[in-house]
């Protein structure tokens, strides 16, 4: 869908798109706190390895370090796939704030609407702390598109007044 073809309801629907987008983010941050865990836990076991006697028949040193070993690797299979969380999450979130930026900048009209979406967004959100995250997430695209109204205002004004220049060369040549 190119941004000519839009309608309000796309811009609601990737308003909520986006939120949904933002709020996914615990999910990851979730699996960064467990990998964090799991480090932790092969860091005490290797500790705990390294404080075993060695010798010719002592497996307790290997037995922890084997442990060790398998703590680690699970370690950095939870941290590999809160990245790819992390990184799947992101690539949603710039395609629809893409979107919702190649929209508001085709006109005044459409900038208001996503402007006034993502508003009506923020005030249906809670105060809960996981809300307040959100809205602040919110806010902070709402002003970077909203820095960006001077120019939209501009490129308006100078489409107005090549229309009216060209309905004037219009005229001169019906004469």
């Amino acid at each position: 869908m190119t941004t000519n073809e839009y309608t309000p309801d796309d811009i609601e629907s990737k308003v909520h798109e986006l939120t949904n987008i933002i709020k996914v983010k615990d999910e990851y941050a979730e699996a960064i706190v467990k990998a964090e865990r799991k480090a932790k836990l092969a860091l005490k076991t290797s500790c705990g390895a390294a404080q075993e006697k060695t010798g010719l028949f002592n497996t307790e040193a290997v037995n922890h370090l084997q442990q060790a070993c398998i703590d680690m690797s699970n370690a950095l299979i939870s941290l590999t796939e809160s990245q790819k969380k992390a990184f799947e999450n992101q690539k949603k979130l710039v395609a629809v704030i893409n979107y919702l930026f190649s929209i508001s900048i085709h006109n005044m009209a459409s900038y208001r609407k996503v402007i006034n979406d993502l508003s009506g967004q923020i005030a249906m959100l809670s105060d809960s702390p996981e809300d307040e995250r959100i809205k602040n997430e919110l806010k902070e695209i709402i002003q970077q598109l909203k820095s960006h109204e001077d120019i939209l205002k501009k490129l308006e004004n100078h489409d107005n007044k090549l229309k009216e220049l060209e309905e004037r060369m219009k005229q001169l040549f019906n004469l």
